[in-house]
């Protein structure tokens, strides 16, 4: 990833992979690669953030490049919980 600075992001993202890198792939075969499995993943991303705004009676507004606000992720174990 030498577009991300060795960061929280880079260091999120490479966890994600170590954890879901075979489901990530069989979804990337079924899709038909790995840009159809982006697009998928990016449309469910705007979907989830969307209906949580909707379902916090909240209007929907402009997003950072995380798509949420403030740092994603949080450092550290939070156990699940937001700070």
């Amino acid at each position: 990833m030498e577009h991300l600075a060795v960061n929280e992001h880079e260091a999120a993202v490479r966890w994600m992979a170590q954890q879901y890198g075979g489901l990530l792939t069989s979804l990337a075969e079924g899709l038909g690669g790995w840009r159809e499995l982006g697009l998928a993943l990016g449309r469910l991303a705007v979907q989830e953030l969307e209906g949580r705004d909707a379902a916090d009676g909240c209007p929907p507004r402009q997003r950072g490049a995380t798509g949420r606000r403030g740092s994603f992720p949080p450092s550290g174990n939070t156990g699940g919980k937001s700070r």
